[in-house]
């Protein structure tokens, strides 16, 4: 059986307090809440995206505009949360997720769109769904707990003043059952190990 792979878009989200003190540990799920946030630009469950031409292929597919974008991710600009995104759920039978969802009124939406089309077209990729919804996982929780936490006020006081930026195109595959990330670009690479790795 191949293992699947993904392009990630990392990102940094900055939170006054740690999500963990709003949602209810005792309703997490597998992953429970997520550390290494990131949005998904492409799944590719066939394994036939390679690693190696991935960053020409996203080159390929913005254009011109890749440089644009390029600089995007090396800024260290943060975005205020709930301009740019919006909370959200997704729900299916052996969890319930709590999410971000990208806005469609952006640049940042359209870029993303355009790298995610011309990837499932290139590769042949099937998808489960129907349309692109670029997100950044809060979450897993056990099913039908997450949809409570949409009219949670705590937790939408603390995503109104919380800030999001946008740091690295990341390779992600399975291998054994791990997931195992290779740095395309490396603006924030540092950064980000430093946040994701516990240092006893």
């Amino acid at each position: 059986m191949e293992n699947s792979v993904c392009l990630l878009l990392a990102t940094s989200l900055h939170t006054a307090v740690d999500l963990d003190s709003i949602i209810n540990p005792d309703e997490f799920n597998d992953s429970g809440l997520i550390k290494d946030h990131h949005i998904t630009i492409v799944y590719d469950e066939s394994n036939s995206i390679n690693k190696g031409s991935i960053l020409n292929d996203v080159r390929v597919s913005l254009g011109s505009e890749f440089d644009v974008f390029n600089t995007f991710m090396e800024d260290s600009y943060k975005f205020r949360v709930n301009d740019i995104m919006y909370l959200d759920t997704f729900n299916n039978d052996d969890s319930s997720y709590l999410v971000l969802k990208l806005k469609d009124n952006n640049e940042l939406f359209n870029k993303l769109n355009t790298i995610h089309e011309y990837l499932m077209s290139k590769y042949n990729i099937k998808s489960d769904f129907s349309k692109y919804s670029p997100h950044v996982t809060l979450a897993e929780l056990l099913p039908n707990e997450a949809d409570k936490y949409l009219s949670n006020k705590t937790l939408n006081k603390v995503l109104n003043d919380s800030k999001i930026g946008f740091e690295d195109l990341v390779f992600s595959e399975e291998i054994d059952g791990k997931y195992i990330k290779w740095n395309l670009t490396t603006h924030h690479a540092l950064d980000r190990y430093f946040r994701e790795t516990k240092i006893d």
